[in-house]
C-alpha cells in the first residue's frame, strides 16, 4: 500500500521580559515501520511468539509544546515545559487470529509537564553550592484493542525526578555533594499477561572529590 503522511514543524521564540523567554512549536510527526513488525517472530528468552501484520501503517501525531525559561541570574535558570500530543494509528499489542500481534489503535494521547533548573546557594550561606533539579510528570491514554478499555501506554512512567547538590569548598581543591533520583513503576500489557517492573524506590548517591589529585583534574 501507498501512504500519504505529510509532516512539518512551526516554531516561535518570544523574549517576553529581560529574563523571561517563551518558546513554542507545533509539529506534525510521522513514525516509521520496520521489517520485523510485518513478519512472525519468536522470542526464545521470553517464550512467546508474535504474529506478523502486513496491514500496519505508520503512526502519526500532532504535537504542541510551550516552554517558559526564566533566568534568575546569568548562571541560574528555571525552565517549565508543557507538551501535548494527539496520536493516530499508534502501534500497540493486540490480537490477530487469536495470536499476539502489533496492531494500530485509532487514537491515543500523551501529556507531559517538565521542569528543570539550576539554583546557586551562596545567598543562603552555602558558598560554592548549587542545586540542579528536574521533574517530569506524564499522562498517557489509549483504547486497548483487546479489552476496548482506556489504559496507559506500555512502559510509560507517570513521573521521574532528580536533584543534584554540589559544593566546591572555597580556597581548597575539594568538592562534595549528593544525588537523589526516583521514578515511577512501569508496566506493559500483552494479550496474555501484564508485566510490572517495580523500581520506584529512591536512589541516593554521595560523592567526595579532589579536583587536582596528583595533577589530574
Amino acid at each position: 500500500d501507498t501512504f500519504l503522511r505529510p509532516r512539518g514543524i512551526l516554531s516561535f521564540s518570544y523574549p517576553a521580559a529581560r529574563r523571561l523567554d517563551i518558546r513554542g512549536r507545533v509539529e506534525r510527526a510521522v513514525g516509521q515501520l520496520s521489517f520485523g513488525q510485518f513478519v512472525d517472530g519468536v522470542d526464545l528468552a521470553e517464550e512467546f511468539d508474535t504474529a506478523g501484520n502486513t496491514s500496519l501503517v505508520p503512526q502519526q501525531s500532532w504535537l504542541a509544546e510551550l516552554e517558559f525559561e526564566t533566568r534568575v541570574t546569568n548562571d541560574e535558570k528555571i525552565i517549565v515545559r508543557i507538551i501535548g500530543e494527539q496520536i493516530e494509528d499508534l502501534i500497540v499489542r493486540g490480537l490477530i487470529d487469536g495470536r499476539d500481534a502489533l496492531v494500530n489503535t485509532d487514537e491515543a494521547s500523551r501529556l507531559r509537564l517538565e521542569t528543570e533548573g539550576t539554583i546557586l546557594l551562596d545567598r543562603w550561606s552555602v558558598p560554592g553550592g548549587r542545586v540542579d533539579f528536574s521533574y517530569i510528570r506524564r499522562a498517557t491514554q489509549l483504547n486497548d484493542p483487546i479489552t476496548l478499555e482506556s489504559r496507559p501506554f506500555n512502559n510509560a512512567r507517570d513521573w521521574r525526578y532528580s536533584a543534584d547538590f554540589r559544593q566546591d569548598v572555597f580556597a581548597t581543591p575539594y568538592a562534595w555533594g549528593f544525588r537523589l533520583q526516583g521514578r515511577d513503576d512501569t508496566s506493559s500489557v500483552r494479550s496474555d499477561e501484564v508485566r510490572t517492573i517495580s523500581d520506584s524506590k529512591p536512589d541516593y548517591r554521595v560523592f567526595f572529590e579532589h579536583k587536582d589529585l596528583m595533577g589530574l583534574n
